[in-house]
């Protein structure tokens, strides 16, 4: 039983979906463009943040208070950091709450409205493309990326929790990712020259 459930779970992990990415800007009216942004379990959610503000996961009642204390085990972004995201989970089904930690109390906040998926989907890119040393890895252990016809990579690897855990970038369309993040279920978004992006889940045992 224990071994048909590890292939049963490598099978499903096999399945590639398709993804939409979000923008969500900040603006220099103390503002997030837009405000409310509407996704599916899935997607992806990037913010452009600049000066400084933040983009602060915080509570429902923080949210409607116009306060800026971090949710515990939420995110919190920074201008310093270049477009940073996540991933949206099955376990932030509902409604995500964010502001601005220094212009809260001015209103600069947002919500995330994350629908639950309908399903897998066939992405819109030719999977053959990616190949990968090992979907199931050892911690620290290197996984190497191709992208074949790429002329460049960014890779990037997501918790199942929604958040970014290594980002890389190579000007060749090979590159070599440690697995320096933890035992547990990943999401590997590659994107190639092309500006698609291939999506493959990874293990971490």
């Amino acid at each position: 039983m224990k071994k048909f459930t590890i292939l049963f779970s490598l099978y499903l992990l096999s399945v590639a979906t398709f993804a939409t990415t979000h923008v969500i800007n900040s603006t220099a009216s103390n503002t997030f463009n837009p405000a409310e942004t509407t996704a599916k379990v899935g997607d992806i959610i990037t913010f452009s943040l600049g000066g400084v503000h933040t983009a602060t996961q915080v509570s429902e009642s923080t949210w409607n208070a116009n306060q800026n204390t971090q949710l515990s085990g939420g995110f919190r972004f920074t201008s310093t950091e270049s477009n940073p995201s996540i991933i949206l989970t099955d376990a932030q089904v509902g409604t995500i709450y964010f502001v601005c930690e220094p212009h809260a109390s001015l209103g600069m906040k947002g919500k995330i409205i994350v629908q639950a998926s309908t399903g897998f989907y066939t992405p819109e890119v030719d999977m053959s493309k990616l190949i990968l040393s090992a979907t199931v890895v050892e911690p620290n252990q290197n996984i190497l990326v191709e992208l074949q016809d790429s002329k460049s990579l960014n890779v990037k690897v997501y918790n199942m929790q929604g958040m970014e855990v290594a980002n890389m970038e190579a000007n060749a369309s090979k590159a070599s990712l440690p697995a320096s993040f933890g035992r547990g279920l990943y999401s590997l978004h590659v994107k190639g020259s092309d500006e698609k992006v291939y999506i493959q889940k990874i293990v971490v045992e």
